[in-house]
């Protein structure tokens, strides 16, 4: 019996293994013998040891997730990228769990045994059909064959990649097309001439063994037709839900297997050029990456994949771009994402498009973490363009030299400057705020309007008619308290409001993180004592207010302005230029004179660029030209433009209630609490060296040495204590000394040291510190220091053409030098900045340890002048230097002089002639009718204007005094022979630049002699500026006939009498 069952196993084996011969040629391709693939590749046929479905035991199955599937992992056994293409599978781990946990198999949708399509549809399936006219094996090269038909007319290549079975009838010789010419297919392997012969129909199919019907996770069965060319095997956008794409699906928003749903999406578009199954078919960008939210994503540019001037691929399919590139090399990003500028936002790895495609950088309407200035990577000095529009820079220019060092803007003078950093104007901490502190990121932000918001048409309604302000720069909603108020109350309108009214929710925006009563506190009224903001003044009773400020009574500045201001233009009239637009349209507001995105001026004060009206107002702390820090300043100004009242046309703002200009003078308050700077500690040292932002004391009313009472130690894994503090009253620095050393674990880096409470610690005024903790680090925490200043403060007599000398020193990271620049001003006009780029003016001996620095200005100092340097350099960790400032006086110059200029020539004619020579010649002496411009007759009002010569050499850094007009001219009766003598009037003027200031009428006498005519002595240019050397150079001389009818106006001589002290 034993020996039966040997017998009848051994007759199983022999049949089973002669069976494994047999099937594997009736496998269809690419699973078959001709890739030496057999049933036994992916099953135990042995039965003993088989799992599940015949899966071998030697497949190594430990599921990691829903995808790691026994069947998925045979494929992959195979299909792993090196003996097969690598694939994902179709699931919720690679497109979205928006609808739960899901996967399918692979083998749901693919038979790996049989190309299922074409034996059961058969030649319908077929992409084309033929008969053969010749075959070669080994041809063109070993283990390749071709096929020929005679006159085909294939498209080169239109075949690669698919599968051509040789002879119908033997459905299971299929072979992959290698590619193809116009009549022959090359194919991988041997053709079995034993199979097929010369003239048998032939085939070429898929071959991408796609089941038919597939068996739906919802929907049941499903027959799948994966044939009908090219992109309809997808899904096809008819009634017949057949693709292989489609079947399946019963929610998605494209393309389900009912009516339900868009049908349109991209019909005519193979769903794998965006969907590919390597990525188990999840669209390009993803379902919550950057493909969304380009093409439906409310923040997005709703573009379309191909078509209008927002379409990435024209007229290519995707993946290749309308450039022809693919997305690793395409430029087509380049427009709207910006790589140009300081930030890039194509190439960046944190904040780059193209590092960002998959996952995007949204987490719902919010931006991800990491990737808060995407922002700036189209809102910088290269900006992003979309139709048509420029992004506005708010990034500023991050490395142009400033009077306050390098670079201004949201990072560098703006809101968004980091909390360890400190404004280089007032000295206060960077605010560290992001763009979505501010605004909404998920409203709809690409409408191709160059400014989106338009004020309120009815100016006099009591409350804002539309969010227009709101929603025109994205501005995020704040909880204000009052309904249908937005964050803020712009424009303010002209209605005539409650004496002193002002509602907090106006303003509920800014006042998210600035202290109203702050703000608004001007102090003791008599005094000014106690002021909470560093604007305030002693009021002259004029301008705005309502009820108006009382004469002589100090008021903070931003509470007069802030009012339901009256003003001098009247309650019903708007004072600020809300859009920009030239026109005025609103009450005073916080953003009329702060650009809360940074500007080169202090605090944030519109200078202008921005809004493209540079330089606006063009503040600057007193005393004027010497750019003082706040500290050092004695008040503020404005710039003035021109004569007259200020309007929105001058300085692209407001109307300037304060006559153009405005000057305050005040004593500077400290409103700054200090912090530590920074905590150094050493690893097997007991000492913390702590640096405070100012001088320090333990009491209020600046007296008081720090104790170890007045701080918290917080340490994570050794519970030390601060056992003693080496502090004097008013000191910047304290020494801590610890119970126990520092180690090497979890100690640097991780500890942190503040201050015990916020009644601990206080600066000179008693502003107190706050208990933010701070790391314990090691490192260099020293700024770079300047010393050995030539010309030193407060020297005098100074010659004009000096050179300046000093020591740059930094003994722990080193200086940068990249980041070096000085800024030189005086208060007669001089203003130059120098930096790190200019050599030919700027040279440095030394290393980085210590540079001995020469400037050598391109220009002289003016006599007497009073010259203020301001440095600025960083060291290699980004330490910024404490901009040192100091001023030194030029020698005064010689005696006051006086010359003469004469026309160098016409600027405007007006009518007249030149008799007996030219512009140039015939004013240049008195030298009666010999030579002389001439106007006869008709009405009066004619005007000549002519340019003056220039300033001989020598006299560059001479200051002008004065200039005085001297014209010879006469009047005759008529244009006749025997013309006499004819008393009329003219008038003489200059100009510098924009204006002409004319003296008034003179009548000429009848003497027929030519007239001396004189004018005023002037000591402004004609816009309402100090006379200089370049008004001089623009100067234009003016000569106005006053006197209608037949009467002749000649002019014989011109010229101005220039006063100035070399």
């Amino acid at each position: 019996m034993r020996k039966r069952n040997v017998i009848i196993k051994a007759l199983v084996m022999v049949l089973v293994l002669s069976l494994i011969a047999i099937f594997a040629y009736a496998l269809d391709y690419p699973h078959n013998a001709i890739n030496t693939i057999g049933c036994n590749n992916c099953h135990d046929v042995h039965g003993e040891d088989a799992e599940e479905n015949l899966f071998p035991p030697w497949i190594e199955y430990n599921p990691q997730n829903i995808d790691d599937t026994r069947s998925n992992t045979l494929c992959w056994h195979c299909h792993n990228g090196m003996v097969a293409p690598y694939v994902r599978t179709h699931s919720s781990l690679t497109t979205s769990d928006k609808y739960g946990d899901w996967s399918i198999e692979c083998r749901t949708c693919h038979n790996p045994h049989l190309q299922e399509q074409f034996r059961t549809y058969g030649e319908g399936s077929c992409l084309y059909l033929g008969e053969s006219t010749d075959i070669q094996i080994d041809q063109p090269g070993g283990g390749k064959s071709q096929l020929t038909q005679t006159g085909a007319g294939w498209e080169n290549d239109a075949y690669r990649g698919l599968v051509v079975i040789p002879k119908i009838a033997e459905e299971s010789y299929g072979y992959k097309i290698e590619s193809n010419t116009g009549d022959t297919l090359t194919v991988e392997g041997i053709i079995d001439l034993s199979k097929v012969a010369v003239g048998d129909r032939f085939a070429i199919i898929y071959g991408k063994l796609i089941k038919s019907p597939i068996y739906t996770p919802n929907s049941g069965e499903r027959e799948v037709r994966f044939f009908k060319g090219g992109v309809l095997n997808y899904a096809d956008g008819d009634i017949v839900y057949d693709g292989v794409c489609e079947v399946c699906h019963t929610q998605t928003t494209y393309h389900r297997n009912n009516d339900l749903g868009d049908h349109g999406h991209n019909v005519g578009v193979k769903c794998t050029n965006c969907h590919s199954h390597l990525n188990g078919f999840k669209g390009i960008g993803g379902t919550s990456g950057s493909h969304p939210t380009h093409l439906g994503a409310a923040y997005g540019p709703n573009m379309t994949c191909s078509s209008g001037n927002l379409g990435c691929h024209g007229a290519n399919s995707p993946p290749t771009f309308a450039d022809g590139n693919n997305f690793q090399n395409t430029t087509v990003c380049n427009t709207c994402h910006s790589p140009g500028g300081s930030y890039d936002g194509v190439d960046d790895l944190i904040i780059g498009a193209r590092a960002n495609w998959d996952e995007g950088v949204y987490e719902g309407n919010l931006l991800k973490s990491g990737k808060e200035k995407w922002c700036a990577s189209c809102h910088d000095e290269i900006p992003s363009v979309i139709e048509g529009v420029s992004a506005p820079n708010i990034i500023g220019d991050e490395d142009t030299a400033t009077p306050y060092g390098t670079g201004y803007g949201f990072y560098k003078t703006g809101h968004g400057l980091s909390t360890s950093k400190r404004y280089p104007a007032t000295g206060g901490p960077g605010a560290g705020l992001g763009c979505q502190n501010c605004h909404d990121a998920g409203m709809p932000h690409i409408d191709g309007i160059v400014r989106s918001y338009e004020p309120d048409s009815d100016y006099l309604t009591f409350d804002p008619v539309s969010a227009n302000y709101q929603n025109g720069f994205r501005l995020k909603d704040v909880a204000t308290g009052y309904d249908g108020k937005y964050a803020l109350h712009i424009p303010r309108t002209g209605h005539v409001y409650p004496p002193g009214f002002r509602a907090d929710w106006e303003f509920a925006l800014c006042f998210q993180c600035h202290a109203k009563d702050q703000l608004f506190n001007g102090g003791d009224p008599e005094t000014g004592e106690g002021a909470g903001t560093n604007f305030y003044a002693k009021s002259d009773g004029d301008g705005g207010g309502n009820p108006l400020p009382t004469a002589g009574f100090y008021y903070s500045m931003h509470d007069v302005h802030t009012w339901g201001a009256n003003g001098p233009l009247g309650p019903e009239t708007p004072q600020y230029d809300s859009d920009f637009d030239g026109t005025a349209d609103s009450r005073i507001r916080c953003p009329a004179c702060h650009n809360v995105h940074g500007s080169p001026s202090p605090a944030m004060m519109r200078h202008g660029e921005l809004i493209g009206k540079a330089p606006a107002i063009d503040f600057q702390y007193t005393p004027e030209g010497t750019y003082p820090t706040l500290a050092n300043s004695t008040g503020g100004k404005t710039r003035f433009i021109a004569p007259g009242p200020g309007d929105v046309s001058k300085n692209g703002i407001c109307n300037m209630c304060h006559n153009d200009q405005m000057t305050y003078a005040r004593t500077p308050i400290d409103t700054i609490a200090p912090e530590i700077s920074w905590v150094d500690g050493q690893v097997d040292s007991d000492i913390l060296t702590v640096s405070f932002s100012e001088g320090v004391y333990s009491d209020m009313g600046a007296v008081g040495d720090l104790t170890s009472s007045d701080f918290t130690l917080t340490d994570s894994d050794n519970g030390r204590a601060i056992i003693g503090v080496t502090h004097t009253a008013g000191d910047a620095t304290a020494i801590l000394i610890l119970d126990s050393p520092l180690d090497s674990t979890d100690d640097i880096g991780i500890d942190t040291l503040s201050g015990a409470t916020s009644t601990s610690i206080y600066d000179a005024l008693g502003n107190p510190m706050d208990t933010t903790p701070v790391i314990i680090s090691s490192g260099d925490h020293a700024p770079p220091t300047l010393s050995n200043k030539n010309p030193a403060t407060g020297t005098i007599n100074i010659a004009v053409d000096s050179d300046l000398t000093f020591t740059l020193s930094d003994s722990g990271s080193e200086i940068d030098w990249t980041t070096f620049s000085i800024q030189i001003s005086g208060d007669k006009g001089y203003s130059a900045i120098y930096t790190d780029e200019d050599t030919s003016i700027v040279s440095k001996t030394g290393s980085p340890v210590s540079y001995d620095v020469t400037v050598n200005p391109d220009a002289d100092f003016g006599s007497g002048e009073v010259i203020t340097i301001i440095v600025n350099v960083d060291d290699l960790v980004g330490n910024s230097m404490i901009p040192p400032a100091w001023s030194f006086t030029i020698t005064p110059g010689g005696a006051p002089a006086t010359l003469s200029l004469h026309p160098s020539g016409v600027a405007s004619d007006g009518g007249f002639s030149p008799i007996n020579g030219s512009w140039a010649t015939v004013l240049d002496s008195n030298d009666g009718d010999a030579s002389y411009v001439n106007y006869c007759c008709g009405p009066g009002g004619q005007i000549f204007y002519v340019h003056m010569d220039d300033l001989p050499a020598g006299l560059e850094a001479a200051t002008i005094d004065s200039i005085t007009i001297d014209v010879y001219a006469r009047y005759l009766d008529g244009a006749w022979p025997g013309a006499i003598p004819y008393a009329g009037n003219v008038d003489i003027g200059y100009k510098t630049g924009t204006n002409t200031v004319w003296k008034g009428n003179t009548a000429t006498n009848t003497s027929g002699a030519y007239n001396l005519i004189m004018s005023n002595t002037y000591t402004t240019d004609s816009d309402g500026g100090p006379l200089d050397l370049t008004d001089i150079n623009n100067l234009q001389i003016a000569v106005k006939r006053n006197t209608s009818g037949p009467p002749v106006l000649r002019v014989t001589e011109v010229y101005v009498e220039i006063a100035y002290t070399p």
